[in-house]
């Protein structure tokens, strides 16, 4: 029993020299290959080479700064063609969504009654220049027999009182002969703006009083984006400043404009204040009432590090 446990603890001891043995090789032959990559004094310096897309310069450059905007579409050029005369609508020639010209015929009002008012009128300015005409014979034969002394100057008085008299009812059948006219005129509906239509607000046959809107037309080839924007950041927005805009329907189709108008005061119960963007539209794609978002890129800041 003695001699196994003597046998034993010998080899015991035999195996751990071995892997102490094996363990010092190891840790001589680690150290020496690090010595031989790690560059000395007597050592070659090691070189790296890198692709063209791993190097950056690091460079001072302003970056660009955005302020976010949104609001309605709506077109700069409107206008509501009012009745002049009242009376009732006779005919309609346009309907909502058609292009019209500056001086197209819209509507016309039933000119009847217009017609006969007119004829009286243009009746009555006659009668009242031929009673002028006799009035002045009349003053002229009797300045001759004042002269004469064949009448008073009473008489001659009441000869030239009287032609006064025709000269200013003349005046005014005049002015009444010419808003007859007008009115006749104005029984014809016209555009004074070239745009589209937008709202008829009338039928044949109708009735309408003056001053009542008969039509409402737009121009669509400038529109304006009002946009409310905190009155704190108003001071870093300037008129001209441009804007790229996306509108609701167009997906990744973008818009440009600019400040056109920044209104002076902010609006009531709110601190914000109303900043205009007219935006170009020549191909009439933009509609009045359309969504938009987008942004005015503001003054540069001041140059800062960038890669």
């Amino acid at each position: 029993m003695a001699s196994w446990s003597k046998g034993r603890i010998v080899g015991i001891i035999v195996t751990l020299a071995v892997v102490a043995a094996l363990a010092v090789g190891i840790g001589l032959r680690i150290s020496k290959r690090a010595a031989a990559e790690t560059p000395g004094a007597g050592g070659q310096a090691v070189t790296l080479e890198f692709a063209a897309g791993d190097v950056a310069t690091v460079e001072a450059r302003a970056l660009s700064r955005w302020l976010p905007v949104s609001g309605t579409l709506q077109p700069v050029n409107q206008t509501t063609v009012k009745a002049k005369v009242s009376g009732e609508i006779r005919q309609v020639m346009v309907r909502e969504g058609e292009a019209v010209k500056a001086g197209q015929v819209l509507a016309r009002f039933d000119t009847s009654d217009l017609d006969a008012k007119l004829n009286d009128r243009v009746g009555a300015l006659e009668s009242s220049r031929a009673q002028l005409a006799l009035a002045e014979k009349t003053r002229a034969q009797n300045l001759l027999l004042l002269k004469q002394n064949f009448i008073s100057q009473t008489a001659y008085d009441s000869a030239e009182s009287n032609l006064s008299v025709n000269q200013g009812a003349l005046k005014s059948l005049e002015a009444q002969a010419q808003l007859a006219k007008n009115a006749l005129r104005d029984a014809v509906v016209i555009t004074t703006l070239a745009g589209t239509v937008a709202k008829r607000h009338i039928q044949p046959g109708e009735k309408v009083n003056f001053d009542s809107p008969l039509f409402t037309v737009v121009d669509l080839g400038r529109m304006e984006l009002q946009a409310m924007v905190p009155a704190n950041d108003i001071p870093e927005i300037a008129i001209g400043m441009p804007v790229e805009l996306a509108i609701e329907g167009f997906g990744e189709r973008r818009f440009k404009g600019a400040v056109e108008r920044i209104n002076p005061m902010t609006e009531a119960g709110t601190r914000a204040i109303l900043v205009f963007v007219e935006i170009p539209n020549p191909d009439a794609v933009l509609r009045g009432g359309m969504f938009a978002t987008g942004r005015i890129r503001l003054a540069a800041g001041k140059p800062v590090p960038t890669l």
